[in-house]
């Protein structure tokens, strides 16, 4: 014989069913603390109270990783997912309980009725506006974090032996410096790929290496201007590469054969190869990608070092023409990518360029810890995945974010091997009619040893260079 469902016990105190739902709406385990079930409310307290706690003293502890760090490690970002929508429906379940356990004298009023459905659709929005931070940081990992080809096998770079009083060449090394104690270099790789129809497109208009000293807290930005012509290339020995150095990473995509690990690889080994030091990561940016970042981020704020007057620069939509004064300037997105791309007229240059497209980059870095930007990162994410690729792996995005936010008061060091010291520019009969700059790579060999020390490839104690500081910028 069937036996009916036992009662519902009676609460220790009479309250509305509304009330302990709403209690349990602000915290699992209130409205069952308030009609007397300790136990039960205990069980629904505790473990989002330990939460609570964890984050609270991981927040409390000196040189924690930052939270971006953290969440780009996907086991972490998965884990904080599940945990989100346990403790929703915790929360939940906390709710419905606390319904059956309230008794009211009366029935129910419709706007009791309606203040528990608004408290469980805020539950839901709140947890939901929780979840977006770690799905975004696993959809942002998937497409960001993309390590070259590790099965494919690149030689090192060739060490011809140096007549008597020459510089010696470089060589890559086959180890990446470890994070934690050593330097740190990254290749900036610009790509406009805009109209893929242009033939022009897709070059790489950005080259810029970044190297970070832990020890002497300093930075080095050196920019190779996207017209070095006549490279020496890093294989085989003694070869010319037959194009611009920004069309090298296309050309060696469309070259398999000669080129296994793909165009990015290729121009790290040559990066490493002219500069002499050795490239751990790379990033590469789309460069037309950017203006929705700077869209996200309501523009930028720069210091514009001289007067830029490009009549011939085309926005589009046939306004053409960008002037910029000297001095500080808040750029919206539009003209945030102008200062980016702008190359000529009166006061502008590639190299002014490429200075300026340093300056963005460290710009860019402060933004990583500023608490307006951290709260848009869900939105962010997308936009960035959308236009940086890297190799660095997940695992050690937090020793990078810490290297990053250290280098914010680093003393900084900006080249550009543009013609003068460090280049020359080229014949154009020897190229074709074209405008080309052919490397010093003396000079480029004395600006990296006096940069790098022994680091440099170029380094060799038999022949040591004058102690003279390279050009540079703060």
């Amino acid at each position: 014989m069937a036996h009916p469902p036992a009662p519902v016990p009676a609460p220790d105190v009479a309250t509305p069913p509304a009330t302990l739902a709403l209690l349990s709406a602000l915290w699992p385990g209130l409205g069952q603390w308030r009609a007397g079930r300790r136990r039960t409310a205990i069980l629904f307290a505790v473990p989002p109270l330990a939460g609570l706690a964890i984050v609270l003293l991981w927040l409390a502890l000196p040189g924690r990783q930052s939270l971006e760090s953290v969440l780009f490690q996907p086991i972490i970002a998965g884990s904080a997912l599940v945990i989100i929508v346990a403790l929703a429906a915790m929360r939940l379940m906390a709710m419905a309980l606390a319904w059956r356990l309230g008794t009211p004298r009366a029935q129910v009023r419709p706007r009791q009725r309606v203040l528990v459905v608004l408290a469980v659709v805020i539950v839901l929005l709140a947890h939901g506006y929780l979840a977006r931070f770690p799905v975004a940081f696993l959809q942002a990992e998937a497409e960001i974090f993309q390590p070259l080809p590790s099965e494919v096998a690149i030689a090192p770079s060739p060490t011809p032996t140096p007549a008597p009083g020459d510089t010696p060449a470089p060589t890559v090394a086959p180890t990446a410096t470890p994070l934690a104690t050593g330097r740190i270099t990254i290749l900036f790789i610009g790509i406009d790929l805009g109209d893929p129809t242009v033939p022009d497109q897709g070059l790489t208009d950005t080259i810029l290496l970044a190297s970070y000293d832990p020890v002497a807290n300093s930075v080095d930005m050196i920019s190779i201007p996207r017209d070095t012509d006549l490279v020496p290339l890093y294989d085989p020995p003694g070869a010319i590469f037959p194009l611009k150095i920004n069309a090298l990473k296309r050309y060696a995509d469309a070259d398999p054969t000669d080129y296994p690990a793909g165009g990015t690889e290729a121009l790290v080994q040559e990066v490493q190869y002219l500069l002499g030091v050795h490239v751990d990561y790379y990033a590469s940016v789309e460069i037309s990608g950017l203006q929705q970042i700077f869209e996200a981020l309501g523009g930028i704020d720069v210091v514009n070092e001289t007067t830029i007057d490009d009549p011939g620069y085309e926005f589009g939509g046939g306004v053409n023409g960008f002037h910029l004064d000297p001095g500080p300037q808040h750029l919206d997105p539009v003209h945030a990518m102008a200062y980016l791309r702008s190359r000529h007229g009166t006061g502008n240059s590639d190299y002014q360029r490429a200075r300026r497209q340093q300056q963005v980059l460290l710009l860019l870095r402060d933004k990583l810890h500023d608490p307006a930007v951290l709260v848009q990162l869900p939105d962010l994410l997308p936009l960035i995945a959308q236009v940086v690729r890297t190799d660095l792996p997940t695992d050690r995005f937090d020793q990078m974010m810490d290297i990053a936010s250290a280098s914010a008061g680093a003393a900084v060091k900006s080249v550009v091997l543009g013609p003068g010291k460090y280049s020359s520019v080229i014949p154009p009969e020897q190229i074709q009619g074209q405008f080309g700059l052919q490397l010093d790579m003396a000079a480029v060999a004395d600006l990296s040893v006096r940069l790098w020390g022994d680091e440099s490839r170029y380094w060799d104690p038999a022949h040591p260079l004058p102690s003279e500081s390279p050009d540079a910028s703060p």
